[in-house]
C-alpha cells in the first residue's frame, strides 16, 4: 500500500510539567499549555514562566512545538499585564499563542505581528465569513467548532486555505453541550465564567423537571472520539488534530497521545486503521462518540452520568472522620499511593478525589483529599480507583529524566583598540556573530583575557547552552570593555542561537492611552427595542426610531417573508444570530444583500464582515464577548464595525473602564431574557421524552417547545426550542439593569430593551407599551435633572442583574 505523504499535526494538552513531558514522550507534534492567568482552564495546575521556558527548550530538542493558551477574556485593567506576558513568552520562544479575546488579537496584530496566532474554539468559528473576518489579524491556524460534521468541515478548509490558515479540529476528549464561547450558565449560576476558564460544569449536573426525564443530567454528553475518522479528516484537509485534557493527569495525556500517534503513523505509512484503541478506554472517559463528525446529532451522544467509565469499584464506605482523614471501608483494599481514589455518592454524584496513604487498622485507611469536597463523605458512599493504566511502567522515571539538554557552545573573539569586539558563538552547525555596541579601549586596570571572557560568556544559567571554551587568538592584548557590554553580547548571542527575536518587531510595547471619552459624563443616548413579531415591531416603532428585529437561524430560507416585513417597516434594523452553519450562513448573506438595511446587529462576525464589505454599518452583538477597549479597536480598525455591545458578564467598574473613540457606539442591555447557552443538541427531547431520536432540519424549522428545569438550589431555567432556532437555555429571570442608563458614560450610547415573548418567571407589571415608553423617558433624561430610572424599576418584577455586580 502506498505511503500517505500528508502529515497531520498531533496537538496535545499539557496542564502541568509532567503532562507536557508525557505528551512529548508520547509523540506529540505540539503541546498547548497555559500560565496561571488568561486561559480557558484556570482549574488546571498550569505553569510558571520559568517552567514554560524550560519546556519550550525540551520540546524543541525533541522536535515538538509549544503553544500558549491565551484563550480567555481580559478586562481593561489587565491589558498591560497581557502585553507584558506576550512579550515574555515571545522571548522564550513559544511557537504560537491560542487566542479568544479580540482585544488580545489586536495586541498581537499591532505590537507583536511576528508572533504566530491560532484561534481558540472559544471563538465559535463555523462559517467562511468568520474566517474572512479573522484574516486581517494574521491568524495562521483556526480551531473549528466541535459541533461540525465532516461535510461541513470539507466546505470550511478551502476557505481557511485561501486565508493562509491551517484547519484544526478537536478529536478526543470532553464535549461542551454549548457552542464554545457561548455558554454563560456557570457565570449566571455561580459567578464563575466559562469565558474566564472558571466553568463549574453545570452541564454535568442533575436537574429536576421536564416530566419523566427530570432528576437526571439532560445536558450530559459522551466524550468525543474521532479515532476511526483519521482518513476522512485527512481527506478533508485537516492540518491539526487536537486532544482535550489540560486538567487531566500525565497518564491520561500519555495514553491518549500515544494512541493517536500510533493511528496517525499507521495512516502516514499506509497501514490498516483500526476503529479503536484500548488505551483510550484505560483512562478517564465518559464513553466515546463521533456523532458530530458523522452528522448524527441524536440521543446516542448522551450518557446518564458523567462518571469515568474507566473506574474500578473498590469498596463501600462505612464511615469517614474528617479530623483524622480516616476512611473505614467494608473490605480490605490495595491501591498504589499514586493512583487517584474517588468518592461517589448515590446516583454516582461526585464527591472528591484523593489518595490512599496507607492502612492504619482493619479496613481503615488514611485518605488525603486533593480537591475541594463537592459534598460530605458519608456511610454508603462508594470508593473507586482509576482503571489499570495502559502505558509504560517507568513513565514517571522517564518524565523525570526529560530535562533540558545543554548544548556546547564555543566562542571566538577578535578586535583591536578603537573597534568593537566581535564574537562568533558556535553550537553544532549553528554559528551567530554579535558585535559590541561600545568600542574596545586600552585597559587601565583589568584587561580582557580568556579567563574574563570565559567567566562572562559562560554565565548561561537557565539557557540550553554550556560554554565549551573561548578562542582569543584574534584579540589584541590589554584591551577593556565593560562587563555590561559583555553580558549584552551574551544575551543577544543566545537569542540568535535559539532563534528568539531580541525585541518586538514594532519596538518596545507602548500602549496608547484610552480614547478621551473614558471619563466623559452622561451625554445623549438612544433607546433600541428588540422584537421578533410584526405586532411588537409596530408597537416598538411608536416609541423609538431604533427598532430591532431578531432573525432566526434559518432566516435565509424565508427571504420573501422578511423582505416584505422590512419593506413594510423601513428603517428597522435586522439582528442576525450567532450560529450560522453552511447553508444558513449563505442564506443569511443573501437576505442581507436583499434587505440592504441602514444598519445591522450581528452576533456572528461572518455576517458582520459581509455587511462591512457591502458598506452596511454593523454592530457587534453581546455574544461576541466584548470586555475591553482593545476589542473595540479591533472591531473598528480590522472588522469594519460601527459599534458593539459590551458583554453582559462584566461589572459596572469593568464596563466604565471600556472606552471608545468618537463615532463608535457602545450598546448596553437594560432589559432582556438572559441567554445562557446555544446548543446544536436537542435538550427539549431529553426532558420531555420526545420520540424523535435525531435532531434534523425539520426539527430546526418546525419544532416549538419549552421546558422548565430547576437545579439543586431550586433556581429555574428554561429550555426553549423556537421555530427556526437551535435549542437555547435561558435563565429563569430576565436580566434587568436600569442602573446602566445612569452609569454608562459618553456619547454614541444605545440602551437595549428586549420585549420578545420568551419563557421567564419575570413579569411586566404594566403593558409593553408603557414599559418601553418609561425606558425611553429614562434614556432621554440621562442629562436632565429628573431620575426616570426610579420610575422604571417598579414596572417589572423577579429579575436579576447579579453579573453587573460580580463581573468576571
Amino acid at each position: 500500500m502506498s505511503t500517505n505523504e500528508r502529515s497531520i499535526e498531533l496537538l496535545a494538552p499539557g496542564g502541568d510539567t509532567d503532562a507536557v513531558k508525557a505528551a512529548i514522550l508520547a509523540g506529540a507534534d505540539a503541546v498547548y499549555c497555559g500560565l496561571p492567568r488568561f486561559n480557558a482552564r484556570s482549574r488546571a495546575e498550569n505553569l510558571s514562566l520559568q517552567q514554560l521556558a524550560d519546556l519550550v527548550t525540551i520540546a524543541h530538542q525533541h522536535d515538538c512545538r509549544i503553544y500558549l493558551t491565551l484563550n480567555s477574556l481580559m478586562v481593561e485593567e489587565e491589558i498591560d499585564e497581557v502585553a507584558g506576558l506576550i512579550a515574555g513568552v515571545r522571548r522564550i520562544g513559544v511557537d504560537a499563542v491560542i487566542v479568544q479575546d479580540l482585544g488580545i488579537h489586536y495586541l498581537l496584530r499591532k505590537y507583536f505581528p511576528d508572533v504566530e496566532v491560532h484561534v481558540s474554539t472559544q471563538m465559535t468559528t463555523h462559517n467562511c465569513g468568520q474566517i474572512g473576518f479573522l484574516e486581517p489579524f494574521g491568524v495562521r491556524q483556526v480551531n473549528f467548532s466541535r459541533e461540525l460534521s465532516l461535510d461541513e468541515l470539507r466546505e470550511l478548509v478551502p476557505c481557511a486555505a485561501r486565508s493562509s490558515m491551517k484547519a484544526e479540529v478537536f478529536v478526543h476528549g470532553a464535549f461542551c453541550i454549548s457552542f464554545s464561547g457561548q455558554c454563560y450558565m456557570s457565570s449566571a449560576m455561580s459567578g464563575r465564567s466559562g469565558n474566564r476558564g472558571a466553568c463549574v460544569q453545570p452541564c454535568r449536573r442533575s436537574y429536576q423537571g421536564g416530566g419523566s426525564k427530570g432528576g437526571v443530567a439532560p445536558f450530559n454528553l459522551k466524550d468525543n472520539s474521532a479515532f476511526a475518522r483519521v482518513k476522512e479528516l485527512a481527506a478533508a484537509g485537516i492540518s491539526s488534530v487536537k486532544i482535550e485534557g489540560r486538567i487531566k493527569s500525565y497518564k491520561y495525556v500519555y495514553a491518549a497521545v500515544a494512541a493517536w500517534r500510533r493511528q496517525l503513523d499507521r495512516y502516514t505509512g499506509g497501514a490498516p486503521l483500526p476503529d479503536d484503541d484500548p488505551a483510550l478506554h484505560s483512562v478517564f472517559n465518559r464513553s466515546l462518540t463521533s456523532g458530530y463528525l458523522d452528522g448524527t446529532i441524536d440521543r446516542s451522544m448522551f450518557i446518564d452520568s458523567s462518571r469515568d467509565r474507566s473506574l474500578v469499584r473498590l469498596a463501600t464506605i462505612r464511615s469517614y472522620t474528617a479530623d483524622t482523614g480516616i476512611l473505614k471501608l467494608d473490605r480490605e483494599v490495595q491501591v498504589d499511593e499514586e493512583v487517584p481514589v474517588l468518592v461517589y455518592a448515590a446516583g454516582f454524584t461526585f464527591i472528591c478525589t484523593g489518595f490512599i496513604g496507607g492502612q492504619c487498622g482493619r479496613f481503615e485507611y488514611r485518605y488525603r483529599i486533593t480537591h475541594k469536597l463537592k459534598g460530605k463523605i458519608k456511610a454508603g458512599d462508594e470508593l473507586y480507583r482509576q482503571g489499570d493504566y495502559n502505558g509504560p511502567t517507568d513513565l514517571k522515571e522517564r518524565i523525570a529524566a526529560l530535562q533540558v539538554e545543554k548544548k556546547r557552545v564555543r566562542v571566538k573573539v577578535q578586535g583591536a583598540a578603537g573597534s568593537p569586539l566581535e564574537a562568533q558563538f558556535s553550537s553544532g552547525d549553528t554559528m551567530v556573530t554579535v558585535v559590541s555596541e561600545q568600542l574596545l579601549a586600552p585597559a587601565a586596570k583589568k584587561a580582557l583575557t580568556e579567563e574574563v571572557l570565559a567567566e562572562k560568556f559562560g554565565m548561561l544559567g537557565e539557557t540550553p547552552y554550556v560554554l565549551d571554551g573561548v578562542d582569543t587568538d584574534g584579540l589584541a592584548p590589554d584591551l577593556f570593555l565593560p562587563i555590561s557590554a559583555l553580558n549584552d553580547m551574551r544575551r543577544r548571542a543566545v537569542a540568535k542561537l535559539s532563534h528568539i527575536p531580541e525585541e518586538p518587531a514594532a519596538g518596545p510595547v507602548t500602549l496608547p492611552a484610552a480614547p478621551p471619552d473614558r471619563n466623559a459624563g452622561r451625554q445623549n443616548g438612544t433607546l433600541a427595542v428588540l422584537v421578533d413579531t410584526g405586532e411588537d415591531l409596530q408597537l416598538a416603532r411608536k416609541v423609538t426610531d431604533t427598532a430591532l428585529f431578531a432573525l432566526p437561524v434559518d432566516c435565509g430560507n424565508h427571504i420573501d417573508r422578511y423582505s416584505a416585513l422590512f419593506s413594510g417597516y423601513p428603517g428597522t434594523i435586522p439582528w442576525f444570530p450567532s450560529i450560522l452553519i453552511g447553508e444558513h450562513f449563505t442564506g443569511a448573506v443573501s437576505l442581507l444583500s436583499q434587505l440592504k438595511p441602514p444598519m445591522i446587529i450581528s452576533d456572528n462576525t461572518g455576517i458582520g464582515a459581509a455587511a462591512a464589505a457591502r458598506g452596511i454599518p454593523w454592530i457587534a452583538g453581546p455574544l461576541l464577548n466584548i470586555t475591553n477597549s482593545f476589542a473595540l479597536r479591533a472591531l473598528r480598525e480590522y472588522g469594519g464595525s460601527a459599534g458593539a455591545f459590551l458583554s453582559h458578564e462584566i461589572s459596572r467598574e469593568q464596563m466604565l473602564a471600556v472606552a471608545a473613540s468618537a463615532g463608535f457606539s457602545r450598546w448596553y442591555t437594560v432589559y432582556a431574557p438572559l441567554l445562557l447557552m446555544n446548543t446544536r443538541q436537542c435538550i427539549v427531547r431529553n426532558c420531555t421524552g420526545c420520540a424523535t431520536e435525531r435532531f434534523t432540519p425539520a426539527c430546526l424549522a418546525s419544532c416549538e417547545k419549552s421546558v422548565e428545569l430547576t437545579d439543586g438550589a431550586r433556581q429555574p431555567f428554561f429550555i426553549y426550542k423556537r421555530r427556526g432556532w437551535y435549542n437555547q437555555v435561558y435563565n429563569g429571570r430576565h436580566y434587568f439593569n436600569s442602573a446602566v442608563i445612569n452609569d454608562a458614560p459618553g456619547a454614541d450610547t444605545v440602551f437595549l430593551v428586549d420585549i420578545r415573548p420568551l419563557p421567564s418567571k419575570t413579569q411586566l407589571l404594566c403593558s409593553k407599551h408603557e414599559f418601553i415608553a418609561a425606558a425611553a423617558a429614562a434614556v432621554r433624561q440621562r442629562t436632565g435633572a429628573g431620575d426616570a430610572v426610579a420610575h422604571l424599576k417598579p414596572l417589572v418584577s423577579t429579575t436579576t442583574a447579579g453579573q453587573y455586580s460580580r463581573g468576571i
